[in-house]
């Protein structure tokens, strides 16, 4: 057959199985979203009839993603770069921490599609990357097309990919893995510096989507050039010190591709709020049951809020660390027969990311060679090298059981009195894995002990629906033996192994994730009267999230002024930026850490820590009510509570403008401005010590501000307070018009973050870092125009490396097609 046409029927074959599997966000009127567990949040909760939820716990893509993407496109019509978001925390960088991933290509989807089509067609089209690519590596090192088939479904559909599917970012980063081994594996085959410029190119694309899942790329990709370097091979022209080179190229090329998304991550990490975030290894029960997962993917999972899906398992769970039992099986048979030069390197690969996924030691040494890594919280996203890692080794397999007598430059055919022709290393990693496993399960299930545990899983193993592993498994030992023994068509030994591995993995990842249809949210009656009240030019009738009382109300209210949920379940944080009203708190994954600091002032907690341990992603304010002024100080105006609650009690003052079935909303009387005059300064250079004043009883921030380093002289203050500040936002600046009758300090109450400047009369003045964690500046008597602009060097001078790169990749790329031509 020839090349392209096996070319067009696997881009045929992955195309058509992604779009079955998302059938319903493509074609069948539906978004890709969670919109059925956002009914059961709060307000919605009270004013929408109550529908079934397939997955109360994986929320983030309504919750948090959503949303951002709503202020990116926003941001991004309005003609600016989508730098920074104001609607949380007080205001925190938006693109730094590369959740929005701007600048991988895909991410355009977002931009020219509908917003509640683009989550759909963003993951269909990953689903068909993801594939392709493992598909297109699969081919490069020698496998047939029933093979790489194989690997593509088994690689699109694995258990990591399907769990993070809604996330932009992460599935994004996970199609890419293929591509970056295709392109260093051809590099390596041609040695030509235009291949290492195209591995380049793929190892950038990777970075430019999701920094963590980018350093797992990195990692396996390099110990792969390794691998394959240190491999006699006869055939190779290039000297080892030209790959390496190419390598050292093509690593340097790729971050310098991706500097535009690198260097402002790296910034913010640098001021982040995951300094404090602590280590410890999973418990032994944690262990077991992932390798128990393997084949009973459900245990340990959730029940549904209604009804189970038609095509799934009643409870709900994570699919990762799944790979399918097919998959598995093969695997394990690829590192016992094959003879591919690459069997063991990938069992090796699969056998370490699965350690590193579960937390073992392992990952303590891995900490300790790379103490940065500590950073990277998540380390179940080690899954996605593991699945990849399986992907391929079922292909190898699955080749060598069609084909058990054919051969390849692939294949190591070792003389018979060479030990490696008994005993390869792959054989050798089975038996070494296989009784460290056997030895450790049995010393944790602790048999004829008193501590015995074997009842326990047994039990959790009989909750289980045993019926879809022994189906999945019997029809894949019997698709095994037809591609074992059937020879007359690959078309036909191969398409059952494919179908049951694809079906097996959609039965467990499918109903992971939500699709729904935008309809579900049902109106009360009481609701509908109370919205036709308010002008329909509310951003509040624009969004995909239903419309509210209480967002009806706040979105009604002159701004700018933020809100505050006063209990923990109130209004959840992030919601509010679909409709660009401001909220105190924030669901963030990395923000800095004197935010999160003051946030923890305000808090009640230890504020010299940015966290318990753990990484600190939320910042609630649930007991703000212990030092109210300094959530005055933050422009709190409104605080909002859910029906029954008693903790409007325990804030002074608070006055009552709202009240419905959605709970009660009060305004703060004793709310500062967003800007204001302070004539009084408190100079307190160290960090702690400007935290520790604020803690005061006595610490009034309309009166006093603490600074840093000396400011110009201030005051007096006048007896007649003057008119307060104007202020108005347009993306990545604010306007401030201020008429101080003395000199001043002004403060903003919006966060401070570096790569913020600060014009006043169109003339440079220096920005000020005010209590600890705000934005001020020195004014003189007089009328002024004040505009604080968000300028972050970081991104400037990372998108002149990644620009400057991009020329060095084309000018490579054309000069190396140049030489093919001649």
């Amino acid at each position: 057959m020839p090349t392209i046409r096996r070319r067009g029927i696997a881009v045929l074959l992955l195309t058509l199985s992604t779009t079955i599997f998302l059938w319903r966000p493509l074609i069948g009127g539906e978004v890709f979203l969670p919109l059925d567990a956002l009914l059961h949040l709060h307000p919605w909760r009270y004013s929408y009839e109550r529908v079934p939820v397939n997955n109360h716990v994986w929320t983030d893509p309504i919750r948090q993603i959503y949303p951002r993407r709503l202020l990116t496109n926003t941001i991004v019509r309005q003609g600016a770069w989508p730098l920074w978001n104001p609607t949380i925390l007080s205001g925190v960088p938006l693109f730094d921490d590369g959740q929005i991933a701007f600048f991988y290509p895909p991410s355009l989807i977002f931009l020219i599609v509908p917003l509640d089509k683009a989550f759909g067609m963003y993951a269909w089209v990953q689903l068909i990357i993801a594939g392709l690519g493992s598909y297109a590596f699969a081919r490069r090192i020698g496998l047939d097309t029933g093979p790489s088939l194989l690997a593509g479904v088994c690689y699109m559909f694995t258990g990591h990919m399907l769990t993070y599917l809604p996330f932009p970012e992460l599935s994004g980063a996970t199609a890419m893995l293929p591509w970056c081994f295709w392109g260093v594996e051809r590099a390596l085959s041609s040695g030509a510096w235009r291949s290492w410029a195209v591995a380049a190119a793929m190892l950038g694309l990777v970075v430019l989507a999701q920094i963590q899942l980018a350093f797992y790329t990195y990692a396996a990709t390099g110990c792969y050039v390794l691998f394959r370097i240190m491999q006699h091979d006869e055939g190779r022209t290039a000297a080892r010190w030209r790959l390496l080179t190419g390598l050292a190229l093509a690593y340097v090329l790729g971050l310098g591709l991706s500097a535009v998304q690198l260097l402002p991550a790296m910034a913010l990490s640098a001021q982040g709020q995951r300094s404090d975030i602590g280590f410890s290894l999973a418990p032994p029960e944690e262990y077991f049951g992932s390798m128990l997962r393997l084949i009973f993917p459900a245990l340990g999972g959730f029940e549904r809020i209604g009804p189970p899906p038609v095509w799934g398992p009643p409870t709900f769970q994570a699919p990762y660390p799944y790979v399918g039992l097919t998959p598995l099986a093969l695997a394990i048979i690829g590192l016992a027969i094959a003879r591919h030069r690459l069997a063991a390197f990938f069992g090796v690969v699969a056998v370490a990311s699965f350690a590193l996924a579960m937390r073992t030691p392992l990952l303590q040494v891995f900490i300790a060679l790379i103490p940065p890594y500590r950073q990277f919280e998540d380390h179940t996203r080690w899954y996605m090298v593991w699945g990849f890692a399986i992907a391929i080794l079922a292909a190898i397999a699955a080749q060598r059981l069609y084909a058990p007598t054919g051969a390849s430059v692939w294949e190591n055919t070792p003389s018979r009195a060479d030990w490696r022709a008994r005993l390869p290393a792959a054989r050798l990693l089975i038996l070494l894995v296989g009784v460290f496993i056997v030895g450790w399960s049995l010393h944790h299930l602790a048999l004829f002990t008193p501590q015995l545990r074997f009842g326990h899983y047994f039990t959790m193993i009989r909750t289980q629906q045993l019926l879809p592993p022994l189906v999945f498994g019997g029809i894949g030992l019997i698709s095994l033996a037809l591609l074992r023994f059937y020879r007359r068509n690959a078309a036909i030994a191969f398409a059952p192994v494919i179908a049951v591995a694809a079906l097996d993995m959609w039965w467990y990842g499918a109903g992971f994730n939500t699709s729904v249809s935008p309809s579900i949210a049902r109106p009360t009656t009481d609701l509908t009267r109370e919205l036709a009240t308010y002008s329909s030019d509310l951003q509040l009738f624009q969004v995909l999230y239903p419309p509210t009382r209480q967002i009806a109300f706040l979105q009604s209210q002159p701004r700018p002024f933020r809100i505050h949920g006063g209990d923990y379940d109130a209004l959840p944080p992030n919601l509010v930026s679909a409709y660009g009203l401001e909220d105190v708190r924030g669901y963030h994954s990395l923000y800095p850490a004197r935010y999160n600091r003051l946030a923890r002032l305000i808090d009640g907690k230890d504020y010299r820590r940015t966290s318990e341990g753990n990484v600190s992603l939320r910042a609630f304010l649930t007991s703000a009510y212990a030092r109210p002024r300094l959530l005055d100080m933050l422009n709190v105006r409104y605080l909002v509570f859910p029906p029954g609650s008693t903790t409007a009690a325990r804030y002074p003052g608070l006055e009552l403008v709202h009240e419905s079935d959605e709970g009660r909303i009060y305004r703060n009387p004793n709310a500062l401005p967003r800007a204001w005059f302070v004539y009084r300064v408190a100079t307190i250079p160290d960090d702690d010590a400007q935290l520790d004043y604020m803690a005061r009883p006595d610490f009034d921030p309309a009166t006093i501000v603490v600074v840093p380093t000396p400011v110009p002289t201030t005051g007096p203050p006048p007896a007649i307070p003057d008119p307060t500040p104007t202020v108005t936002y347009t993306p990545d600046t604010v306007t401030i018009t201020a008429a101080p009758s003395a000199p001043a300090i002004l403060v903003l109450a919006d966060a401070w973050y570096e790569g913020w400047d600060v014009m006043v009369n169109g003339e440079p003045a220096p920005i000020l870092r005010v209590n600890y964690a705000l934005r001020g500046v020195w004014l003189p008597p007089g009328s002024h125009t004040i505009e604080f602009v968000y300028r972050p060097r970081p991104f400037l001078i990372g998108g002149l490396i990644s620009l400057a790169t991009l020329l060095i990749l084309m000018i490579i790329g054309g000069i190396g097609r140049r030489r093919e031509r001649h």
